[in-house]
């Protein structure tokens, strides 16, 4: 079973906060039934989204890997598509899954278009840095292949994924360039 609750932090409610309308949770948990009784329902995943006035950022989806097979995040993502279905439907509120990580690969965003109708909103990316990163970008972009082979390290995987958000913004400048 699963609902919505208020956050409050230090006895302010976040409904009150600027720019956003409210935050909702959204907990699940699974029950345990031995010989017909309720033993335990423990926690096993939570939603989190933030809705502003005309759209929610689903900001977090977080399960126990445990419960993973058992379809927890379908269920999530089913609770608040049904807790937020009435703004859905009048067609001038969108449900927002967020951007594509760079740092490591889900196919997170494959799974809500396949499943749930949700649709790719592809955006143009601009980039700017401080004059030491640029440098540093600029010097190592023509090397991104050699990085992103040595993404297993620490330092090397940031770097990687500036270079690929890098690779993204410079291939959007492309995108822009051959539609004006």
């Amino acid at each position: 079973k699963s609902g919505p609750a208020k956050l409050r932090v230090g006895g302010k409610s976040l409904y009150s906060w600027p720019s956003i309308s409210e935050i909702v949770w959204h907990p699940t948990f699974i029950k345990k039934v031995s010989l017909h009784k309720i033993v335990d329902r423990p926690l096993c995943g939570y939603a989190k989204i933030k809705i502003y006035n005309t759209y929610a950022d689903f900001m977090t989806l977080k399960v126990k890997p445990k419960y993973e097979k058992k379809q927890i995040n379908a269920a999530l993502v089913y609770e608040v598509l049904d807790f937020l279905n009435e703004r859905l439907t009048k067609g001038e509120f969108y449900l927002s899954d967020g951007m594509r990580n760079t740092l490591h690969k889900t196919n997170f965003q494959n799974y809500l278009v396949s499943y749930f109708g949700f649709r790719f909103a592809y955006c143009n990316l601009h980039l700017a840095y401080r004059p030491p990163i640029k440098f540093i970008i600029n010097t190592t972009y023509r090397f991104r292949q050699i990085f992103y082979h040595l993404e297993n390290y620490r330092y090397i995987e940031k770097l990687s994924a500036l270079l690929r958000m890098e690779e993204f913004a410079r291939a959007c400048i492309k995108r822009r360039k051959v539609h004006e």
